[in-house]
């Protein structure tokens, strides 16, 4: 497997041209409305689904700009998601930062959210492609389809490991494809379209799985979340859908007295990662994670790519998913 840092290295290439692209089609004025909003763009951020358009677009022998449109549009409803999520998880952090909503309150935070969503829209009148428009249109309900099921799961233990990895794919995987259907598009190559939607809604999945876990075992200032959050906002991923199945009776009861009391404790989500470490839960979701990222490389075998790096990195790509502490 190779590490990280050689998607990562390749890909800050495109960062400048993509800040630069962001930064024009966000006004400045007025503050009240887009100051917050240019706040959270410019706090960082991986940028990996407008880097994963420019690079699939490279690949295939296209060129950079063709698809700036389309990696503004992927990274503005991103952030869009990121703003709206974060307020119906009460997460606190986002990029070792105060949210948008913990800094601004509610209100102001869904609001700025709306803009960037509107932000988005206009952006799509700048395709010359009504079947890109279709995709972005198509993933955005998609998305927000799988955040219902995020949603509705967490009061209901009617939810297996088929239920987790349809939300996912839905939630995060859908994005991840359209983003790497939307380079195809910018190459003029529309019959790559489907194999790389599947590569990007593949790599998506792992790539949620992996957030998962980090949400568990990661460092906390490498991840840039708080630790132990989904336990905290009693969100049912993977890990718990594995421990409920190995689980005796005992240790099952257990965490389930444990997550079922009213108010969450740091011992208390420190004793259920203790639990899902005795069952192998990690493990088993981590195993699961680099099976798809392997099923995603093999997504790319025979397809004539033009530029051989560009497609390297998108395999490393499918590397970085699941071996990223960030």
């Amino acid at each position: 497997m190779i590490m990280q840092s050689s998607f990562w290295d390749y890909a800050q290439r495109y960062f400048p041209v993509i800040n630069q692209e962001l930064s024009a089609v966000i006004p400045r004025e007025p503050k009240e409305a887009y100051g917050p909003i240019r706040e959270l763009i410019e706090s960082g951020g991986k940028r990996v689904r407008a880097v994963l358009c420019s690079l699939t677009c490279q690949s295939l022998g296209g060129k950079q700009e063709n698809s700036l449109h389309y990696s503004v549009t992927l990274e503005l409803l991103h952030n869009f998601t990121l703003i709206h999520d974060d307020i119906e998880d009460f997460s606190q952090q986002r990029r070792s930062k105060p949210t948008i909503h913990s800094k601004y309150g509610i209100p102001l935070a869904v609001n700025y959210g709306d803009v960037l969503f509107a932000l988005a829209v206009k952006q799509t009148n700048k395709f010359n492609s009504a079947r890109a428009r279709d995709i972005i249109n198509d993933s955005m309900i998609t998305v927000g389809v799988g955040q219902a099921f995020d949603l509705t799961y967490r009061n209901t233990w009617d939810f297996t490991s088929d239920s987790y990895l349809d939300m996912v794919k839905k939630k995060t995987g859908a994005l991840l494809g359209a983003s790497c259907a939307l380079g195809a598009i910018a190459a003029g190559k529309e019959e790559c379209i489907d194999a790389l939607y599947a590569y990007g809604m593949e790599t998506g999945t792992a790539f949620q799985i992996q957030d998962d876990v980090l949400n568990l075992i990661g460092d906390e200032k490498e991840y840039g979340k708080e630790i132990a959050g989904d336990i905290f906002e009693k969100k049912k991923t993977l890990m718990t859908i594995y421990l409920l199945e190995s689980a005796s009776k005992e240790d099952k009861e257990r965490f389930l007295q444990l997550w079922e009391k009213e108010s969450m404790t740091q011992e208390r989500a420190a004793e259920i990662i203790g639990l899902m470490k005795k069952y192998g839960a990690i493990d088993r979701a981590t195993k699961l994670a680099i099976s798809l990222s392997e099923s995603a490389k093999n997504r790319l075998d025979g397809m004539a790519f033009k530029d051989e790096k560009a497609a390297e990195a998108l395999r490393y790509f499918a590397d970085f998913v699941v071996t990223r502490k960030f």
